[in-house]
C-alpha cells in the first residue's frame, strides 16, 4: 500500500487480533466498539 494514506478498521465484534496476520494491519487504526449496531 502507498504510504499517502491511512486504513481505519471498525471491528463491531472485538476480534482485532484475527487481522494480525496481514502486514499493513500493523499500521492500520483499529477501532473496537463492541455491542454497537451497525
Amino acid at each position: 500500500f502507498s504510504e499517502n494514506f491511512t486504513i481505519l478498521l471498525f471491528h463491531y465484534d472485538g476480534r482485532t487480533s484475527e487481522w494480525e496476520e496481514f502486514e499493513w494491519s500493523r499500521r492500520a487504526i483499529h477501532v473496537s466498539a463492541r455491542k454497537q449496531t451497525k
